[in-house]
């Protein structure tokens, strides 16, 4: 939490339901915007841990001769970007009516 703000993270990851919620209740403005940014930033995460953890399962997939594994991570990796921002813009839309 800074000076400027009184809004602060919650200490355990969120749900896009309770920021949605949380947004929808900030007295204002900076509230809303540091909400939201804590929000993106918490989503980008997941995304990054999940993109993080991919090359090393599709390692031992194509070592270990798992095609179809292997090709069920490709497609993952390729479309977690897509999946992720599909949800979250509408998400988003509806915390700022």
């Amino acid at each position: 939490m800074n000076k400027r703000s009184s809004v602060q993270a919650p200490k355990e990851p969120a749900r896009a339901d309770d920021y949605a919620a949380l947004i929808m209740q900030a007295e204002t403005e900076m509230e809303k915007v540091e909400l939201t940014a804590n929000w993106i930033l918490q989503e980008l995460d997941a995304l990054y841990s999940e993109l993080r953890r991919i090359p090393h399962l599709a390692k031992q997939a194509f070592e270990n001769r798992d095609h179809k594994t292997s090709l069920m991570l490709s497609k993952r990796r390729l479309s977690i970007y897509s999946e992720k921002i599909n949800t979250l813009g509408p998400q988003l839309k509806r915390a700022f009516p």
